[in-house]
């Protein structure tokens, strides 16, 4: 992956969940490109660096997370698997662990995936209040599903564990990802969609930035109706397409 951006940070050993799915692919390439020292954790087997395991295992998590400067807590249960009990173990459980791991271990900074599940309207019953639009990260919750509600739990859990342990904690919402090779990009993805190499770039911005806490919206070039500017303005974040 060719790279112009200006995001990088010294070389750290960052952990990355969820490193053998699609998002967590991507990132530990690009991680692995800037010089990090990248260990995944997944489910899964992967690469090499990858270790293999169950969020819901703490004494796993922590053995991992050991030593590491960053987490990029990516591993979850998404919300089109349709398994509620599975997902909000590993969703709830799984974070809680992620973010006790990083508070024992002395991680200095946790980069959480959250999701534009939170605000958008995924046609389950009757939809909930719109307020405002382009809706920020101020708009009140309009979760629908367990996902989302999975997703604000981890927001909320990490506002306090950076309050209680000084560690940064940035959450990223993107949503609909669209994975291609990044010279497959030739324009914007469209409204409602986010190119994967721009929710990567956002999490590069994450690592850099020396904020204790932070919920941001990740969108893709177009979009109108949920905006992106708090990431623009707090991490200087500009999508690509």
């Amino acid at each position: 992956m060719s790279d112009n951006t200006t995001s990088k940070t010294q070389p750290m050993r960052i952990v990355v969940t969820g490193s053998a799915g699609k998002l967590g692919r991507c990132l530990v390439r690009a991680l692995q490109a800037d010089g990090h020292m990248v260990r995944g954790y997944d489910k899964e087997p992967g690469g090499e660096e990858t270790v293999v395991g169950d969020l819901i295992n703490y004494n796993l998590v922590h053995q991992v997370c050991q030593g590491a400067h960053a987490i990029c807590h990516c591993g979850a249960i998404p919300g089109y698997n349709g398994d509620d009990i599975s997902m909000f173990g590993t969703n709830i459980r799984g974070t809680f662990n992620v973010f006790l791991a990083a508070a024992r271990g002395q991680v200095r900074k946790v980069v959480f995936a959250s999701s534009l599940a939170i605000l958008l309207d995924k046609g389950l019953g009757d939809p909930l209040p719109l307020e405002y639009l382009p809706m920020d990260e101020r708009h009140p919750p309009r979760c629908q599903d367990i996902y989302g509600s999975t997703k604000l739990f981890g927001e909320e859990l990490g506002r306090v564990y950076a309050v209680q342990h000084g560690m940064s904690v940035i959450c990223l919402r993107p949503h609909h990802i669209i994975y291609r090779e990044p010279d497959a990009f030739t324009e914007p993805v469209g409204e409602g969609n986010v190119a994967c190499w721009d929710v990567v770039e956002a999490f590069r911005l994450a690592l850099a930035t020396d904020r204790r806490y932070g919920v941001y919206n990740i969108t893709g070039k177009d979009w109108t109706h949920i905006t992106a500017a708090l990431a623009a303005e707090e991490l200087g974040y500009k999508p690509r397409w």
